[in-house]
């Protein structure tokens, strides 16, 4: 029997995303692997009822190259994506096949059931593409044995234990990009334009914008800053 993987995507979008995809899935396929697609994240696997086939086409799918050809040309990711975390599941989003076997409590963690799927796939491994709440879910079955490989995606570059994080690059000039132009328009104007980048807890991708650009004055959540000064 050939060795199979599933592959996810989880969290926010980030450039280079399909890309990886299908860099992955035709490394693994040239080497004769079963490559399985989890639609929406985690989510797929939530839904995915192993004793209903009916719910299976929906959740997974078996890629191949021809499917895959032309998703490096795409936006997003061709597997789509969530933000659930299967170790607190509000009751009311509990799927219906489950609701008699859950917990009371709310919200729920529904790991046991995810393990359950993963063997009821024959996972030989699981290949995570996600930001840093995915990863941190697959860092919790990589405790329950389950093989993992985890690829950071955060346009932030802010997975910890990681170098480099799928579209990070992007981000970066794109917001230098943008930057030039709103420089452009503030100074035919002679204006002061105070520009916000998207960085979470993190200021490096404002950090590295801001010195790629020439800002005049760069404002980082790691250093205080005084705006009377």
């Amino acid at each position: 029997m050939s060795k199979r993987i599933g592959l996810l995507t989880g969290g926010g979008d980030a450039p280079g995303q399909n890309v990886c995809l299908k860099a992955v899935a035709y490394h693994a396929l040239d080497r004769d692997y079963d490559v399985i697609g989890i639609r929406k994240s985690w989510e797929g696997l939530l839904k995915y009822d192993p004793d209903n086939p009916a719910t299976h086409g929906e959740q997974v799918v078996f890629l191949n190259k021809v499917m895959l050809r032309d998703i490096d040309r795409m936006p997003g990711s061709f597997l789509h994506s969530s933000r659930l975390d299967p170790r607190v599941i509000r009751a009311d989003a509990i799927p219906a096949f489950l609701k008699s076997s859950a917990a009371k409590e709310d919200p729920v963690d529904l790991t046991d059931h995810i393990e359950r799927v993963i063997a009821k796939l024959q996972l030989d491994a699981l290949i995570v593409l996600g930001d840093r709440a995915a990863l941190d879910y697959a860092a919790r079955l990589d405790q329950e044995n389950i093989p993992v490989i985890g690829i950071p995606k955060p346009v932030h570059n802010d997975v910890n234990g990681s170098d480099y994080s799928l579209g990070f690059s992007t981000a970066l000039g794109r917001g230098v990009h943008f930057v030039q132009e709103i420089r452009a328009m503030a100074g035919s104007r002679e204006e002061i334009a105070v520009i916000e980048i998207l960085g979470r807890t993190s200021g490096l991708t404002t950090l590295l914008i801001g010195l790629l650009a020439g800002a005049d004055r760069t404002v980082i959540p790691e250093v205080p800053f005084d705006p009377e000064k």
